[in-house]
């Protein structure tokens, strides 16, 4: 079974948790910081932002995430990700300067059915204790859209095969295409 793991916790300081990810065998990576343009829907600014996860994600195979903000005006976000196919660990604190979370989050999905767990897969799997550290693969149960763990997790946003996707309350809404794929 495919596990997304969402850490939906403040961390302290990034610095330490980049220090500890790649002692760890994995290289946590910012983006970039993203924000919308004052007033503009969050959809909208999703959708924008979408195609540059779609990018990444299909270009290296590996998650990325971050936890949507807002400054009263504009919605921003700090993009991550941990190198890794299955999961990527968001920090509710790592948001753009003067920005505050808004209680939900973006993350892209691979779009491989099954998944290669390289040797810092299974570094990050052991870490966060997902039960997939010793997988040589991983069936991809979020391919097309949000994963089993994902709907567990709570309200949020997802970029898969091209699409823009919200999850609240047991509904899945599709906002659009990021990309003509």
């Amino acid at each position: 079974m495919r596990v997304l793991f969402l850490v939906l916790a403040a961390f302290t300081s990034m610095p330490c948790l980049a220090h500890e990810a790649s002692s760890q065998g994995w290289q946590r990576e910012h983006l970039g910081d993203y924000v919308s343009d004052p007033g503009e829907p969050l959809p909208v600014f999703l959708l924008r932002l979408g195609e540059t996860l779609h990018v990444f994600t299909r270009n290296s195979g590996n998650e990325a995430c971050g936890a949507i903000a807002h400054d009263g005006e504009r919605y921003g976000l700090s993009l991550y990700t941990d190198g890794v196919p299955h999961g990527c660990a968001i920090n509710t604190s790592e948001v753009p300067a003067g920005f505050t979370f808004v209680g939900e989050t973006l993350h892209s999905h691979p779009w491989q059915k099954v998944l290669d767990m390289t040797s810092a897969a299974r570094a990050w799997s052991h870490f966060y204790r997902d039960g997939n550290g010793t997988a040589p693969t991983l069936r991809n149960d979020g391919s097309s859209g949000f994963s089993r763990a994902d709907l567990a997790g709570g309200p949020g946003w997802l970029v898969a095969k091209g699409q823009l996707l919200h999850q609240a309350r047991g509904r899945t809404t599709r906002h659009g295409e990021v990309t003509g794929k």
